[in-house]
């Protein structure tokens, strides 16, 4: 409940401002995805996670499927679970 309450206030208050492009809207989902580190689970070979995390955010900003940051993650060694 309480993501959905954060993803509704982020998504209102980014389609109300003049830049509420779908990249930004991407970027929300992204933010709101990762909020809770706890439910991110790493394998034995999985790489330092803020740095999983970053280079995944950039490298997906603007994807058009909302699975790309998961994905990206799993490669860098990171599982949702």
């Amino acid at each position: 409940m309480k993501r959905l309450l954060v993803l509704a206030a982020a998504s209102a208050a980014l389609l109300t401002s003049a830049c509420g492009t779908t990249a930004a809207l991407n970027t929300a989902a992204i933010n709101t995805e990762v909020t809770a580190n706890a439910a991110w689970r790493q394998t034995a070979d999985a790489q330092p996670f803020e740095a999983s995390r970053t280079e995944c955010r950039a490298a997906t900003t603007g994807a058009s499927h909302k699975d790309a940051f998961p994905k990206c993650m799993a490669a860098k060694g990171w599982t949702r679970g």
